[in-house]
């Protein structure tokens, strides 16, 4: 009788299975990205990144799929920063952003540019509809293609500063 009554006064979630496991999205979701993530991605963005594998974990895919957009954009807008240091877009919204690095003698490589631009046109954009809901599916093929996105900016800039230092 006490337990049932104390019990009331508390909300109890219970984890289900996903596709990631669940101690990574909970404990380490940082881990799901490549080793050069940990130091290169801005606070902000490990912050939306663990915000959306907690999400993913509680079933609040509409939620995570927000803080994956919210991610993503905010390290490109630093990959951008690193990349351009003259010249920048003003404002740093994406679509100019992504025709701007197009443009560059040196730019990014084709498909990372085009992926951008896909999570753009066809996830972050619809997502800021306010009609726009997400299921656990389709937010966590979502990480998928984040993650691959961020391991490619991560990796893009680890290239570009080795050159550098040559």
């Amino acid at each position: 009788t006490t337990l049932d009554s104390e019990l009331q006064l508390r909300n109890a979630y219970i984890v289900t299975p996903k596709r990631f496991e669940i101690q990574i999205l909970l404990e380490n979701p940082i881990n799901l990205l490549n080793d050069d993530a940990k130091t290169v991605l801005p606070h902000i963005c490990k912050f939306d990144f663990a915000s959306a594998c907690n999400c993913i974990a509680f079933g609040l895919a509409t939620s995570a799929a927000f803080h994956l957009m919210r991610c993503v954009e905010g390290m490109l807008r630093h990959y951008y920063c690193s990349i351009v240091k003259h010249g920048q877009v003003d404002p740093l919204l994406w679509h100019p952003i992504i025709e701007h690095l197009r443009k560059r003698r040196n730019a990014p490589p084709k498909p990372l540019l085009d992926h951008l631009d896909n999570i753009r046109g066809n996830f972050r954009n619809p997502t800021q509809h306010p009609e726009a809901r997400y299921d656990l599916d389709e937010v966590q093929d979502l990480l998928a293609v984040v993650i691959d996105s961020l391991n490619k900016m991560v990796k893009d800039l680890k290239t570009r500063s080795d050159v550098t230092k040559k």
